[in-house]
């Protein structure tokens, strides 16, 4: 068996353009600062299954960051599927748009069992933060400006609410605008990561396609 591999790389601007959001509303402020789109979708063996990876130098040396399997068979590509959401979650400042024109933000998940009013985020989002699978505190390496940031603003973040035991569906919450209950949701490590990271992401001037691409790599 032939175990040499032939890796095809991509620039973020083979892939994907940015566009800084002009008059944001609230939930879409700061940091959501910009929308991130594909811009081709035809590439040559990117579509179907398969093993895909991303590596990026923005403290000064590469490192791999992450490694996925794509298990889908339909004729989007791997960017348009999977990387662009880790590119939401990965940096904080980026609103994904998809092909029809659906915005998706970073996000955190939540169980309940309850009808949520808006006044409840507070404390939901504290417990999400430092009681759930999102925040680990021994994960993270960094000061605590984008979670103070987060705390600071609990109506700007989206929300993957996970009705359960006859909880009222989503469409029938009161206030349910009021929660931008949409969007990616993070995973521990990917949170840990971006707050490791967000003295470099916070920063306007870094979030460019030049600066993608001179610290990203897709593979």
């Amino acid at each position: 068996m032939n175990s040499n591999v032939t890796l095809t790389s991509f620039k973020f601007s083979d892939l994907f353009s940015l566009e800084p959001i002009n008059n944001p509303r609230p939930k879409e402020g700061h940091p959501f600062s910009f929308y991130s789109k594909v811009i081709n979708n035809e590439i040559e063996g990117s579509t179907g299954r398969g093993i895909y990876f991303f590596a990026e130098k923005i403290t000064g040396h590469w490192r791999l960051v992450y490694v996925g399997i794509r298990a889908g068979t339909d004729k989007n590509g791997f960017h348009q599927e999977r990387i662009k959401k880790h590119l939401v979650t990965d940096t904080f400042r980026l609103i994904n748009i998809g092909p029809k024109g659906g915005k998706e933000a970073a996000g955190f998940g939540y169980r309940t069992k309850k009808e949520i009013k808006k006044n409840d985020l507070p404390e939901i989002l504290a417990g999400v933060l430092f009681h759930g699978r999102t925040y680990k505190p021994e994960n993270l390496t960094c000061d605590m400006k984008l979670i103070e940031l987060i705390q600071e603003n609990p109506y700007w973040w989206s929300w993957r609410f996970k009705a359960i035991e006859g909880c009222a569906k989503p469409s029938e919450w009161k206030d349910y605008e009021e929660f931008n209950p949409t969007g990616i949701e993070t995973s521990g490590k990917r949170f840990s990561y971006v707050c490791h990271n967000w003295d470099y992401f916070r920063d306007d001037a870094n979030i460019t396609e030049e600066k993608f691409d001179e610290n990203y790599k897709f593979y």
